[in-house]
């Protein structure tokens, strides 16, 4: 900030050159003196004039140094309160991450409990269930036995011998073998289901390496498979003693009843046909329905490529392998 300095009021009017002739000293003494009180007053202004630029400059920079402190001011208090509102916002996604990933975790623990739990349950019940198929099974043997040792006494009474006091005594029918035939047959088909085994090797995945959920699932269904394959092999001949079983107790009555004989031939030749051919048809249900197995369905394509590779290497010297995820030669029942 700066003012024009225009000094005290007009000079005096001196003369440029004094007259040349006859200089009067009150002349010059009355101008000497007015120019020099014109100078002390010009002096005066002029200090006067410098004081208060200075403090217009002073006051101008104070101004601006206070300005600028404000300002300065003023954006340290936007930087802060945009730093905290940055944190506040960082923070607010962080919990909300945070929360996300322990509500992820905790749904994933629960699931993996709960496919724990179901996974064991599934192979408790696996194993219950052989258990019971051998109850069952002893139940059936039991009833034939019992039915037999029934049918033979009521015999042993309704027939007897010649002796030396009933020289004729009650000759056998031979229509009271025809429920013999049928539980016999019952008796057979039910052991050829429980006790004949046959080599059966076949390539499988029994431990296969888990590389998605899906896996687990197959792997369970494996185990399962290869669990009932004992159950399930030979259902004819389970289907045919059951039949044959049938059929024994409706002919029991043949022998205690007057019957025509061609019925009762008859109707021998027709359940043996019958038990025929319900195994025939059972065996061949079971021929359609079982599905060739190479291994765990749905594999990556890597991981089928690598299991053909050690099922065709496995398949040569029959070796076997406990390894997750090698083929396998089960020893299977079937």
């Amino acid at each position: 900030m700066s003012e024009s300095f225009s000094g005290p009021v007009d000079p005096p009017q001196v003369p440029s050159s004094a007259p040349s002739t006859n200089p009067d000293a009150m002349y010059v003494a009355r101008f000497g003196k007015e120019l020099d009180a014109w100078l002390d007053v010009w002096k005066q202004s002029a200090a006067d004039h410098a004081v208060a630029v200075a403090l217009a400059a002073s006051r101008a920079d104070k101004g601006q140094a206070l300005a600028e402190e404000r300002m300065d001011t003023a954006k340290a208090l936007a930087d802060e309160r945009g730093d905290t509102d940055l944190k506040v916002r960082t923070d607010a996604v962080a919990v909300r991450l945070a929360l996300s990933n322990a509500r992820e975790d905790t749904d994933r623990a629960t699931e993996v409990a709960l496919r724990t739990a179901l996974h064991a349950a599934y192979i408790d019940t696996t194993q219950k269930s052989l258990d019971r198929a051998l109850t069952r099974l002893n139940v059936f043997t039991g009833a034939i036995t019992a039915v037999t040792a029934i049918y033979t006494t009521m015999l042993g009474l309704s027939y007897s011998l010649p002796t030396a006091t009933d020289a004729d005594g009650i000759p056998l029918d031979y229509s009271a073998f025809v429920p013999v035939i049928f539980l016999g047959g019952a008796l057979l088909l039910v052991t050829i289901y429980a006790a004949l085994f046959r080599k059966h090797r076949e390539a499988r995945i029994l431990l296969p390496a888990v590389s998605n959920g899906q896996m687990v699932d197959e792997r369970l269904i494996t185990f399962m498979d290869w669990c009932f394959a004992g159950i399930l092999a030979r259902r004819w001949a389970l289907h045919g003693g059951i039949l044959s079983f049938a059929l024994g107790l409706a002919t029991l009555p043949m022998a205690f009843v007057d019957v025509n004989g061609i019925f009762k031939g008859v109707t021998c030749a027709l359940g043996v046909a019958g038990v025929v051919a319900v195994c025939v048809a059972s065996a061949k249900r079971d021929k359609d329905s079982d599905q060739p197995s190479g291994g765990i369905p749905d594999l990556p394509e890597d991981e089928q490529q690598d299991t053909a590779q050690v099922q065709e290497s496995g398949n040569v010297d029959g070796a076997q392998s406990l390894s997750p995820g090698a083929p396998r030669q089960d020893q299977a029942t079937g």
